[in-house]
């Protein structure tokens, strides 16, 4: 069982309007992480501030870094029952949004958030 996701993002106001706006993530906590333990697990200097999301029993674990990391075919995807309106919420506040339809007669969403972090979400099926 995979118990959270790390992921960068490059701003703070992501966490509002893309994990909570947009994929609707519930925070769970926040801290900061101190330059010590940044330095000793992850080899980076300096404090970083870290934001735990939680949806459906999948956890993201966001660390605030402000530089862009080059990502290409690294995703999440999510099985949720709300993928359409994550959808044209995503379209609405204007970040990058993909449908594709699949064999089933139903769409498969792509979603990035400003920092480049793709998800890929799926209707649970009843």
């Amino acid at each position: 069982m995979i118990q959270h996701v790390g992921l960068a993002i490059n701003d703070t106001s992501e966490i509002n309007d893309f994990y909570v706006e947009v994929m609707q993530f519930t925070i769970h906590h926040s801290f900061c992480m101190d330059e010590e333990v940044n330095r000793l697990i992850f080899g980076l200097d300096g404090k970083v501030d870290v934001c735990l999301m939680e949806k459906e029993g999948s956890q993201l674990e966001l660390f605030v870094n402000h530089n862009q990391e080059k990502k290409r075919y690294a995703h999440i995807c999510l099985s949720v029952s709300d993928a359409g309106c994550m959808f044209d919420k995503a379209q609405e506040k204007g970040y990058k949004a993909v449908a594709k339809p699949n064999r089933e007669g139903r769409y498969t969403y792509f979603i990035w958030d400003r920092s480049g972090n793709m998800f890929e979400i799926k209707e649970n099926r009843p």
